[in-house]
């Protein structure tokens, strides 16, 4: 464990680790060794993660849980992200070893692998067990039920529930919780898992006892069919809220102010298109109601031709008069293959003559046959794709921009929080190294090197693992200096903003500050240096110009 006797310059710390895959996985990775090394990581009272990042934050409280020093957290955890795939393990598990699953889903055996690879049987009750420098832990789901936000959660308040206002569990319950199936419940992404449900997918040592504890003991028989959890993304991929809610906890008890929120987010940038409306679909004399006539014809002509056939066959077997027994062979053959088109043919036409062209005009009023029967396929395709991409992107990019933004704006026009908030955005570096304002980030700018390993690492896709290793240096190496540059840039304005007012009382916090400051820029030129041995060619980068 780190230095118990380390300087809280700035105060409490609450840290926010968002979603995002592997890819936020290792740049919360870097951002940790940031706080570690400008020893502030040892002042992080409220933590709050989700998807990606409850992988590495889970990781790392349970290495303070079991006194583990940061550098041992941090080469085994940077190893396991190297080597380990938990998704391809899975598959495994749930193909050859589905009998040892609570039930067979891939979210079950998602939730084996991980804790197989990562938190080796693991209990929630270690976090209660052991008391660490983080106060408040909270790893994010999402409540598929009710919608709302479902918090797995270690207060200092015995009254916080560990859950929802709508669905919770005891604490003795929650104690029994597997590590790993916490973990997975909160990386559930929809369109990769399915929803895994509590309490019945999880494993329990008892799982009798707890099941009808939860299932049919309790009086309002919350569990009773299982509770679909997903992904904390969906509703808060940030983990912000739940970041507020442990915020207002502390003010109403006896605890030193938050000085300092920090949000590790590794979520893609705002102004990255999400649909590209560039398709100009045309009319053509192939339409629908031209494929549906040839449909028509073509299983006419099919169950002639298996009539001419039969006929034929039948004469054979009738006269005795048998060729060649290949023959004979090949036209058995083709007329089992012309039965089992002309009966395809036969249902897909009645199912679209039911479904499509009879049922929904009847639901919808539209005239299928009047106006889309006069489109071709390619358009009407178009058409179709179109609609679908804008309503993925409504439900997974509009919806959660939207509470992203809410949520941040809740911080900053918080008088109390206002000028202690660092948003540590892994897209941001690129933009702030176009400045020519150098002094707003305390006199350092971003490298050319810099900016292309940022990039690299914004570019990567939400994945469940590394398919190269340098992708994965990169990405933690960015995590590293954006954290060490925001960190710089902070203590900077607070250091303006002391001098600025005059404040003679505080000047020993500004002593602080300046010693914090003159930390983090020998931890900027030694990254300057890292950057700089950096091969950037492993990475597809060819130059920095």
């Amino acid at each position: 464990m780190a230095d118990a006797a380390a300087p809280a310059t700035l105060g409490p710390i609450a840290l926010a680790l968002s979603g995002g895959g592997y890819r936020a996985a290792a740049f919360h990775l870097g951002t940790l060794r940031s706080l570690h090394e400008a020893d502030l990581l040892e002042s992080v009272d409220v933590l709050s993660t989700v998807s990606g990042g409850t992988i590495v934050g889970a990781s790392y409280a349970l290495s303070q849980v079991r006194d583990e020093s940061f550098d041992r957290f941090y080469d085994d955890f940077l190893t396991r992200l190297r080597t380990q795939r938990p998704v391809h393990r899975a598959a495994q598990l749930l193909t050859r070893q589905h009998d040892s699953l609570p039930r067979r889903t891939l979210i079950a055996a998602q939730a084996e692998a991980l804790n197989e690879q990562y938190y080796a049987d693991a209990r929630f009750g270690e976090f209660f067990e052991t008391p660490i420098h983080i106060g408040e832990i909270i790893f994010n789901a999402t409540d598929f039920r009710c919608g709302l936000p479902f918090r797995f959660q270690k207060s200092r308040n015995p009254r916080a529930r560990i859950g929802n206002g709508k669905h919770w569990m005891p604490t003795e319950i929650a104690c029994q919780m597997r590590l790993a199936d916490i973990v997975a419940a909160s990386s559930c992404f929809p369109g990769g898992f399915e929803p895994i449900g509590f309490p019945h997918d999880f494993a329990w040592d008892d799982r009798k006892t707890v099941l009808s504890a939860l299932c049919n003991d309790s009086a309002d028989q919350t569990f009773a069919e299982p509770l679909p959890l997903m992904d904390g993304g969906v509703a808060d991929n940030q983990g912000l809220g739940s970041l507020r809610v442990a915020l207002g906890r502390r003010e109403k008890e006896d605890q030193p102010a938050i000085g300092l929120v920090f949000i590790s987010d590794a979520d893609s940038p705002n102004d990255t298109p999400l649909i590209r409306h560039n398709r100009a679909p045309r009319a053509s004399w192939l339409s629908v109601n031209n494929v549906l006539l040839g449909g028509r014809v073509l299983l006419v002509i099919a169950i002639v031709a298996a009539c001419l056939l039969g006929w034929r066959i039948g004469q054979m077997v009738v006269t005795r008069s048998l060729p060649e027994w290949w023959i004979f062979v090949e036209s058995i053959f083709s007329f089992i293959v012309l039965s089992l088109t002309i009966f395809g043919l036969w249902r897909g036409l009645r199912w679209l003559d039911r479904s499509i062209l009879r049922q929904l005009p009847e639901q919808s009023g539209l005239d299928i046959v009047g106006t889309v029967g006069t489109l071709s396929p390619s358009w009407l395709g178009d058409l179709i794709r179109m609609r679908i991409e804008s309503l993925y992107a409504m439900s997974s990019n509009v919806f959660m921009k939207n509470v992203r933004d809410l949520r941040y704006r809740d911080l900053y026009e918080n008088n109390e929080l206002r000028d202690r908030v660092i948003a540590n955005l892994i897209y941001e570096l690129p933009k702030r190294g176009n400045s020519t304002t150098e002094e707003a980030a305390g006199n350092v700018q971003p490298s050319p090197a810099m900016i292309a390993i940022a990039k690299c690492a914004v570019a990567m896709p939400t994945t469940l693992w590394f398919q190269e290793s340098q992708r994965l240096d990169a990405i933690v190496l960015c995590g590293r200096f954006t954290a060490c540059y925001n960190l710089i840039e902070h203590t900077h304005k607070r250091l303006e903003s002391e001098v600025g007012e005059h404040k003679q009382n505080e000047m020993s916090f500004a002593g602080d500050l300046e010693d914090l400051r003159l930390r983090l820029l020998e931890m900027w030129t030694e990254l300057e240096m890292e950057v700089a041995r950096f091969p950037l060619d492993s990475i597809g980068v060819t130059s920095t110009e």
